[in-house]
């Protein structure tokens, strides 16, 4: 080790630059697509300056297990017109998604779109395009153990009460039942299966994973948002006010 230190901390030297070079091209790429909504005066915020310190280093230290695309979506966002309260929230949510998995990640997309959105206007051709769009997203969080669930609660995102629970079902088919023209919550089982196939595999994985068990924290919905919004159109304002 002694024989081997400076050659082996040269190499981790070159492998951070290239992961903050990769990590620069991103947000590069983020900020044209997103240039709109960008506040040029926000670059010179000491603030911003801070939170995308901390972002760099998250990817120089570990790379793409950082998620160097969340963190790089989440500054632009950081970047944009917000109150006070959300940069606060953004701000923590960087500093916490490089501590995450992929799959914790996606769990916390799941949860959201599971429990938190709903349709003003449901049909199942919306619920389809609902479900088609995060479904890629939610599914790696399938399966999330406990031990991954408590450690999401340990980093801020969601809080775990294991004591609660209740049928996604009913809730469907209190909320859309009626818009729907369905008479049971057995018949709304079946019409999903059928019309909105990717919809009913979120709803059908719900208890196995025990979503009612969890609740989002503001940190949480930040990062979940920013998981979804380039599939939906999520608005921050709607959680984060």
């Amino acid at each position: 080790m002694e024989n081997n230190f400076p050659r082996l901390q040269e190499a981790a030297r070159v492998k951070a630059e290239e992961n903050v070079r990769e990590f620069a091209l991103k947000i590069s790429e983020d900020l044209q697509k997103e240039a709109v909504k960008v506040l040029v005066e926000k670059f010179t915020d000491p603030d911003v300056q801070a939170t995308m310190n901390d972002a760099v280093k998250a990817c120089a230290r570990k790379g793409e297990a950082a998620s160097p695309e969340v963190l790089s979506r989440l500054l632009v966002h950081r970047m944009e017109d917000n109150t006070p309260f959300l940069d606060t929230v953004l701000g923590e949510a960087v500093t916490v998604v490089p501590k995450l998995s992929k799959s914790q990640l996606a769990f916390l997309a799941y949860v959201l779109i599971s429990r938190y959105v709903s349709l003003v206007f449901p049909s199942f051709a919306m619920l389809e395009h609902m479900g088609r769009s995060a479904l890629p997203i939610a599914q790696p969080g399938f399966g999330l153990s406990l031990p991954q669930k408590l450690h999401l609660q340990y980093a801020g995102t969601v809080t775990v009460n294991s004591f609660r629970g209740g049928d996604i079902y009913e809730n469907l088919y209190e909320a859309y039942g009626n818009r729907l023209d369905v008479k049971s919550v057995d018949e709304l089982k079946n019409v999903l299966k059928f019309y909105c196939p990717s919809f009913s595999i979120l709803m059908e994985n719900f208890a196995a994973n025990k979503l009612y068990e969890v609740d989002l924290t503001s940190v949480g919905y930040a990062i979940a948002i920013t998981l979804l919004r380039p599939s939906l159109p999520l608005d921050f304002s709607i959680w984060l006010n």
